[in-house]
């Protein structure tokens, strides 16, 4: 036997000329953010928070700025109880600066370095945040 699941979405959403322009916001039926922020002629800009889920199957947010649809500055990655688990860093949608993971103690347990998009070093850290003397440093 087949089922079909139909979910209703709730969307907010700005044109001018046709094209997306301003506030757009999307929630799922039951009003949970799937997506909010500015478009600006068609394109992601500003701040935005963006639903997903994650490798693990569990559903977060990420916020965070964009430029010209591309991830810039630092971006959160948060559970669905706002506890923050991912914190990194962008150059224009490019991995750029520190990478850290948390666990949902906010302790820092991984921390990675990149540099233009390569990891630079990678550091473990226990479930308390203590150092593990663990400092992998990757060159070519």
């Amino acid at each position: 036997m087949h089922s079909i699941v139909v979910k209703k979405m709730n969307q907010v959403t700005n044109y001018n000329n046709n094209v997306l322009h301003g506030f757009y916001e999307l929630k799922d039926s039951i009003g949970n953010l799937v997506s909010s922020g500015l478009y600006k002629n068609g394109i992601r800009t500003g701040e935005w928070t963006i639903g997903a889920i994650s490798e693990n199957g569990y559903k977060h947010l990420e916020k965070g700025h964009l430029i010209k649809d591309k991830k810039h500055g630092s971006w959160n990655e948060l559970t669905t109880n706002n506890k923050v688990v991912v914190t990194a860093n962008y150059n224009m949608g490019v991995l750029d600066g520190d990478y850290l993971k948390y666990n949902l103690d906010g302790f820092v347990i991984i921390r990675n370095k990149f540099k233009k998009g390569e990891i630079i070093e990678f550091k473990l850290f226990d479930d308390k945040g203590k150092d593990l003397d663990t400092k992998y440093e990757l060159t070519e």
